[in-house]
């Protein structure tokens, strides 16, 4: 990683806009009520099944408009991770089942919306956790996955986590992880009424 990337790589995994960020001290809630609550747009009817996988993984299926968390996710100890994985695969049934158009990677747009939807809870402690996580881990993109490597959803969701709390992050791409920018988009999209 050289340049820009690094310099956000480095600020992100420094831990200052974590510790910033509100503290979240309740345990976890494997119904995700709260986080389903935040998904529930009119017109979206997304259930939420925990079934043994094999694998750390989740995904949404649109034909049955639900999203399968493995079991396996329960082992990881990073709650935030688990929030966003399950915030990341309702957004999935949000932009199928409300036919958002966006452009690039819906993968890209998922996590976006994950972000948005978390970072509207008071949650930009888990978006940061998680962007730490991809950072850490450093897995890079191969054209056959539509997600993002790792180091670049590291620096989008570390980017909207630190511009929605108000830190002038001069060195954020500005194509991603923009928060004003995300938070006039998803508004639009996806009006409440």
């Amino acid at each position: 990683m050289r340049g820009l990337g690094a310099a956000v790589a480095a600020w992100v995994l420094s831990g200052a806009v974590a510790a910033a960020a509100p503290a979240e001290e309740a345990p976890l809630d494997y119904s995700f009520a709260a986080i389903r609550a935040a998904f529930a747009y009119p017109g979206v009817d997304t259930s939420v099944t925990w079934l043994p996988c094999g694998e750390v993984n989740a995904f949404y299926s649109p034909a049955e408009q639900r999203v399968i968390l493995c079991a396996e996710l329960l082992t990881q100890e990073n709650v935030g991770y688990i929030e966003f994985v399950v915030a990341h695969e309702l957004a999935h049934g949000v932009i199928h089942q409300r036919a958002v158009t966006y452009t690039g990677s819906e993968e890209d747009a998922a996590d976006e919306l994950a972000a948005y939807i978390l970072i509207g809870m008071g949650k930009q402690r888990a978006v940061m956790q998680v962007a730490s996580m991809y950072l850490k881990r450093g897995r890079d993109e191969t054209p056959w996955d539509d997600h993002a490597g790792d180091r670049r959803r590291g620096v989008t969701l570390g980017c909207l986590a630190a511009t929605s709390l108000g830190y002038d992050a001069p060195f954020c791409p500005s194509t991603a992880g923009d928060w004003q920018r995300a938070n006039r988009t998803w508004t639009l999209l996806l009006p409440t009424e």
